[in-house]
């Protein structure tokens, strides 16, 4: 019981040292986005109203950017691909083996498992077979429960599974309703899409129910201990 608890408090600090450092590098990658892509992010988003970011709160900004970066051709090459491409944006190899890791990951719909507290979540992809997963996330690990779901982009990395950067949180009876609205779309689109190119395309949708409610959006940063 005591190695397998020294086994994963090692992986803890080792996904704390790449989140930290990853931060930093994804706010290189956002300060360089053009304009242009930024409000095509927030109008796929209904965060943009006369040509302005309309945000509720600044932690919304975090949700433009995720977009911008990750899903959105701009014009045929998505922002992370050109930043990985350009061989004027200066990139370490770890930096580049970081970068790697944001090219794959799209949305998808996870179901709580268990949580560990101030260490993460035990996830299963309720849209990629029923995938199971540990999610390294010190905030989620302390406020997530079991049967909670959660819509993001999870990134992996050396043996590390983390979100992006973003997560929204829904009530388990938002489930079938969830799930249901990916699949029947899927349905109709899946002569001309595949299921990853619908969910970059769609994916606005778990934003936009999520701010049907009350709740504002709030972006938590994972990287330290608290």
């Amino acid at each position: 019981m005591s190695s397998m608890l020294g086994w994963f408090d090692l992986k803890l600090r080792r996904y704390k040292k790449i989140r930290a450092r990853g931060m930093m590098l994804m706010t290189r990658v956002q300060n360089a986005l053009p304009d242009g892509l930024i409000l095509q992010a927030a109008e796929d988003l209904r965060m943009l109203k006369k040509g302005a970011l309309d945000l509720r709160s600044e932690d919304e900004l975090a949700f433009v950017s995720d977009r911008a970066i990750h899903d959105i051709p701009w014009p045929e090459k998505r922002w992370i691909e050109s930043v990985l491409d350009d061989p004027d944006f200066s990139l370490v190899p770890e930096e580049r083996d970081y970068l790697e890791a944001h090219r794959s990951p799209f949305f998808s719909l996870y179901e709580v498992l268990g949580a560990d507290r101030g260490q993460g979540c035990h996830l299963r992809d309720l849209f990629i077979n029923g995938k199971e997963m540990f999610l390294f996330d010190v905030w989620m690990g302390t406020t997530f429960k079991k049967g909670g779901l959660l819509a993001t982009r999870v990134v992996a990395l050396d043996g590390l599974n983390f979100t992006a950067g973003v997560g929204l949180p829904f009530r388990p009876e938002e489930k079938a309703a969830l799930v249901g609205n990916f699949t029947d779309l899927f349905d109709k689109k899946k002569a001309t899409l595949t299921w990853e190119e619908m969910m970059r395309r769609y994916a606005p949708f778990f934003v936009r129910r999520y701010r049907q409610g009350e709740t504002e959006i709030r972006y938590q940063s994972t990287a330290g201990s608290r």
